[in-house]
């Protein structure tokens, strides 16, 4: 598959797992033989992720992503993402999504913020 075909399906995955609360028909569309997570806070493979997301859906129902850059090489896509809906304020995040062959999503890797009230620039986050 190509990068871009690959960026739309971490896009599609994402509103389709956290935002519309449907995360067992996006591992069936999206997700590959096997599932490497690599968040500390989630086990491997796909039960563990579709457990997480009806549980984050669950306590943000409001839970909205606007994904502000995406970025591709190879076989890796990176989403920056304003996450709004998740707790108090805004946070800032970067989703990174290994594919194989078939372009299905088989590796995942996070960071996630808070974005501050206060910053040492006028820069911004996104």
């Amino acid at each position: 598959m190509s990068a871009a075909e690959n960026t739309e399906a971490a896009r599609e995955f994402l509103q389709l797992a956290l935002v519309e609360g449907e995360p067992e028909l996006a591992v069936s569309r999206f997700f590959g033989p096997t599932y490497t997570q690599h968040s500390p806070g989630l086990a491997d493979g796909a039960d563990a992720f579709v457990e997480f997301a009806h549980r984050l859906h669950g306590e943000n129902p409001g839970l909205r992503l606007e994904i502000c850059r995406t970025f591709a090489e190879g076989d890796l896509v990176a989403l920056h993402t304003r996450v709004l809906g998740l707790g108090e304020g805004e946070h800032a995040a970067v989703d990174m999504y290994r594919f194989d062959a078939a372009g299905k999503i088989v590796e995942h890797w996070e960071v996630i913020q808070p974005v501050p009230a206060d910053a040492a620039n006028e820069n911004g986050m996104f």
